[in-house]
């Protein structure tokens, strides 16, 4: 239980716009209740106005399964809504699952996914 912060500064980098910093910001806090994750980032485009982008999802084990809700989006646009679930299915494997809706683009989401821990 209790909070983690974290914070990324980086850049990414095409070959005909050039380089784009951006500053990311994370913040979780796990309880007997279940984990809160907050996402904030600050994106500065080279030749193109800054803006920022946020994250919220909340995640509670629930027996070998992990149901998960999170909502992001970017400054000015709707945010996209996202439920799941993810499961270890081997030693060091997860599959992860989610469905959700786009509502800036009008369209449904899904993805599906493993990590392996090592």
């Amino acid at each position: 239980n209790g909070c983690n912060a974290a914070a990324t500064l980086g850049t990414v980098h095409e070959k005909t716009v050039g380089s784009s910093p951006y500053l990311v910001g994370i913040l979780t806090c796990n309880s007997t209740l279940g984990s809160m994750h907050i996402n904030l980032t600050r994106h500065n485009p080279k030749d193109e106005k800054s803006y920022s982008s946020w994250g919220v999802a909340f995640e509670r084990a629930v027996g070998g399964f992990t149901p998960h809700i999170e909502v992001f989006g970017d400054q000015g646009s709707k945010p996209t809504l996202q439920l799941g679930v993810k499961t270890e299915i081997a030693p060091g494997w997860q599959l992860d699952g989610t469905v959700g809706r786009d509502r800036q683009n009008n369209a449904n989401v899904f993805s599906l996914g493993f990590k392996y821990s090592f």
